[in-house]
């Protein structure tokens, strides 16, 4: 199959099923961890029907699962979200700008995803503060850089500490820190200076995306301090990079 036309053709079937996502998600109104768990299983979809192939191993226990959680990653591409939520049904703290991308923005709108204000103090503040709700009742990803990059670790100076002020004001046990890396990870990561959409229909006419995901869990100390913490949650993302790649 041409290549122009498979990524036509994904992008037609990408349409309809957020299309039905969101009609499902309507359905839904209040129920944050029914959402999640439905978004979930359409992402799964999504990632299929794609041809995105998840190599994953995770520190994930039957309790584990059954438990709302705080993730942590290091932030490649949009298809992020897609794979995170795929793997664990969550919900995403999200630049601002991401509500404004086409499907992706719809989607991230009707699942309930907080977005932030980057460059506002105050936004940030309340973001946190809504994320803290939210954590009662579904799981919360984060990517502690802000921004996608094509780097292979983490950016130390970018990696911000809000994530850790969640955990510990949630009394969490410890956070998952989740590492991804794609194959070819160059033409597959996403940065604010390239177009979304040409990127995305380069990304789509490829016949398949192998990305791999490694997991650890990093402690969360009930005195420790929020940059300490921060800190901790960098290396242990750091770790499951490195791991990720070593598949």
């Amino acid at each position: 199959m041409p290549k122009e036309l498979r990524a036509l053709l994904r992008i037609i079937f990408i349409l309809h099923t957020s299309l039905v996502l969101n009609l499902v998600l309507l359905l839904l109104p209040g129920l944050v961890d029914a959402r999640s768990r439905v978004t979930s299983f359409f992402f799964r979809i999504i990632l299929w029907g794609c041809g995105i192939q998840i190599q994953s191993s995770l520190p994930f226990t039957s309790s584990a699962l059954k438990k709302r959680i705080l993730i942590v990653a290091n932030h490649v591409s949009y298809l992020d979200i897609l794979i995170i939520c795929a793997i664990h049904p969550c919900i995403f703290l999200a630049k601002s700008e991401v509500a404004k991308w086409p499907v992706f923005g719809w989607v991230a709108r009707a699942l309930g995803c907080v977005f932030v204000e980057r460059e506002s103090l105050m936004g940030r503040a309340c973001a946190l503060r809504r994320c803290l709700t939210i954590q009662k009742n579904s799981s919360i990803a984060i990517f502690p850089e802000g921004t996608t990059t094509a780097a292979t670790v983490p950016d130390m100076q970018a990696w911000s500490r809000g994530h850790a002020w969640i955990a510990q004001r949630a009394e969490m046990e410890a956070i998952l820190c989740l590492g991804l890396v794609f194959e070819n990870q160059p033409e597959r990561a996403w940065t604010d200076d390239t177009s979304l959409m040409p990127h995305l229909f380069r990304t789509l006419s490829e016949k398949q995306i192998r990305v791999s995901v490694h997991g650890t869990w990093t402690p969360v100390g009930s005195h420790q301090r929020p940059q300490s913490l921060a800190q901790a949650t960098l290396q242990g993302v750091c770790l499951a990079v490195n791991n990720a790649h070593s598949r």
